[in-house]
């Protein structure tokens, strides 16, 4: 719905969501320029005991401190905005919002139980038609995690900052860097990720000095061996659970894609 068609009482609720998705783009571009960087490596080193070679990750750049801060500014607009539109679904059917702890706000909870139980008093003055949206929506966790998650980590950001961090990828490939007319290219070679830390071709967490594999070398009358690893790495929340290891900003544009798509029900309403 184009601006000049769209009612009244919800044009400021869509400068509220696109001043988060602009955030959203400048979280894009900042992350591109710290992607130039080149910030995570590998280094090499011998294990003075086993004589295995062991690949540690290398930082040589943080993540920048605006990262988490934007991500705060992207879910304080979008979170807020559907507060913002319950208060105008309030004033739409011509009744009056009420402020306070318990008073008009968008109802998010953990459970269908609690939404249930809670959210009638949240919604008190809007129409039957609002409701029914909202109720359809199934806004917890359990119905619609998405808009949960938004709600959860908008309450996280305002007691601390969220854990942004890289993850890391790939598949190591080992080869024998002489030629042995009776040995295969990775005979004696053995591949060991260090426990707990690999998931398939993903790594977790990449904080300097962590372990990403070893070449240990069976045949010691030769260990000329090397492994070519080239990592690749996103940026995803290191916590809460209910978001680790997701990418930070195809989620956050999942979020705004939600959030406008929820307002859009409310806009054929009377």
């Amino acid at each position: 719905m184009s601006a000049s068609s769209m009612p009244a009482r919800l044009r400021d609720i869509r400068a509220k969501i696109k001043r988060a998705e602009k955030y959203v783009r400048d979280l894009e571009k900042r992350l591109q320029s710290f992607r130039k960087r080149d910030p995570y490596g590998l280094r090499v080193e011998v294990d003075p005991q086993s004589g295995d070679q062991v690949y540690r990750v290398q930082i040589r750049a943080r993540i920048p401190r605006a990262v988490p801060l934007l991500i705060g500014e992207i879910l304080y607009h979008l979170r807020g905005s559907l507060d913002h539109l319950a208060w105008q679904l309030v004033l739409a059917n011509g009744a009056t919002p009420r402020t306070g702890g318990n008073g008009t706000s968008f109802p998010i909870f953990e459970t269908a139980a609690k939404y249930k139980s809670d959210s009638p008093r949240k919604i008190q003055g809007m129409s039957p038609g609002a409701i029914s949206i909202l109720d359809a929506l199934q806004p917890y966790q359990g119905g619609n995690d998405i808009l949960w998650k938004l709600h959860e980590l908008n309450n996280i950001d305002k007691h601390r900052l969220l854990l942004v961090a890289a993850f890391g990828s790939g598949t190591p490939v080992v080869r024998w860097i002489k030629n042995h007319p009776t040995k295969k290219p990775a005979e004696g070679v053995t591949i060991m990720a260090q426990p707990g830390r690999a998931r398939g071709k993903r790594f977790a967490i990449l904080q300097d000095g962590t372990e990403i594999g070893r070449v240990h070398v069976h045949d010691r009358e030769d260990s000329d061996v090397d492994m070519d690893f080239q990592p690749s790495f996103e940026i995803a929340f290191g916590e809460p659970q209910i978001v680790e290891g997701e990418p930070v900003v195809p989620f956050l544009h999942q979020l705004a894609h939600l959030v406008n798509g929820i307002v859009d029900k409310f806009c054929l309403l009377p």
